[in-house]
């Protein structure tokens, strides 16, 4: 096999080890950063709340002024209305401003997205991600009455930061394999040579007596 189609074999398996440790590692550190509340509600623990008649998010650290400045709120969504609600919380975020940049109130999410499970006739679960920053993740799980909020989960990190400390992860443990599988490759390659060192001395015919002349 020639030596470039080797050096780029090579190259190739690389590339797809480093890949799956990203998306391994990732996926790992995504799936246990939802990580249960204790204690106070997170500042920016982002909740759904219906005030004259529309949806709208509420961060944590506002949900007692917002209580007051609205007495009609509501924590329940209708759920015959969900999409309408969807689209309607959509439309205040940051991201859907024209033209997008236009930051009107910086501390309104630059996008948030919502689900509902109705777990009975006055609690339903719901699932609510919304950031004011583009680069983080922010999610939080909560069981909602009419006028009150239980928060369970919540999700929270800064993404680009997350990458770096993951692509180094990735490389580090990378790096250590192709160390390991070049160290592996030798020791074999070395058994090998001395097997068949070996063969070659059993098989070998035996001396040819002296010729009487």
């Amino acid at each position: 096999m020639p030596a470039s189609v080797e050096r780029i074999g090579t190259l190739a398996l690389v590339c797809v080890t480093w890949l799956v440790l990203f998306l391994t590692l990732f996926g790992s550190w995504h799936y246990w950063s939802k990580e249960p509340v204790r204690g106070p509600m997170p500042a920016k623990y982002p909740i759904v709340a219906m005030a004259d008649g529309r949806a709208g998010i509420v961060w944590g650290a506002d949900l007692e002024p917002f209580k007051q400045q609205h007495p009609d709120y509501c924590f329940l969504v209708p759920i015959e209305q969900l999409e309408p609600l969807r689209e309607e919380l959509a439309s205040q975020t940051r991201s859907h401003q024209q033209p997008i940049g236009i930051e009107l109130d910086p501390d309104a999410p630059w996008d948030a997205w919502f689900e509902v499970k109705q777990l009975d006739s006055g609690r339903q679960a719901v699932m609510v991600d919304a950031s004011n920053d583009d680069d983080r993740e922010n999610v939080g799980w909560y069981e909602a009455t009419a006028q009150e909020i239980h928060p369970q989960y919540y999700r929270h990190y800064f993404g680009p930061g997350r990458v770096i400390v993951v692509a180094a992860g990735a490389t580090i443990l990378t790096v250590i394999a192709i160390i390991g599988a070049g160290m592996t490759m030798e020791v074999r390659t070395r058994r090998r040579m001395q097997r068949g060192g070996g063969a070659e001395l059993a098989v070998a015919p035996d001396a040819a007596p002296p010729r009487v002349h």
